[in-house]
């Protein structure tokens, strides 16, 4: 089974636009380059496949796949699901570190409170009358 030429011209050029874009977002610093990576990664694998297409239909045929384009669906739902655990933990992991720096943003400004009351005392002891 082969693809359609304009079909693989047209996911080519996906691919190169997709890239751009991620490319884009680095370059504005919208994208961390660390979480960049994977969608860098995802970009050219697109594109190997897209040059590439033998192995990806052996695959699909190997797993019981009718047509290659099932095979491309079920692996990207694999790939959003990936993406959404991914960003949960993120999510997560910044959640605890905003709790923790309003914690000690607290207790500073606690500190901070006390060491200003304290001072007021002593400057008035220190007001001649």
């Amino acid at each position: 089974m082969t693809l359609d030429i304009g079909l693989r011209i047209f996911f080519a050029l996906l691919c190169v636009g997709f890239l751009a874009f991620v490319f884009a977002m680095i370059r504005r610093e919208r994208f961390l380059l660390r979480y960049s990576f994977f969608w860098l990664a995802l970009g050219c694998l697109g594109l190997v496949v897209d040059v590439f297409p033998e192995p990806a239909l052996a695959l699909a045929h190997f797993l019981g796949f009718e047509t290659l384009a099932n095979f491309l669906l079920v692996i990207g739902i694999a790939i959003l699901a990936a993406v959404c655990l991914m960003l949960c933990s993120v999510v997560s992991k910044q959640a605890r570190r905003i709790v923790r720096l309003v914690q000690e943003v607290s207790c500073v400004k606690a500190e901070v409170e006390h060491l200003s009351g304290s001072r007021a005392v002593v400057s008035d002891e220190k007001v001649p009358r």
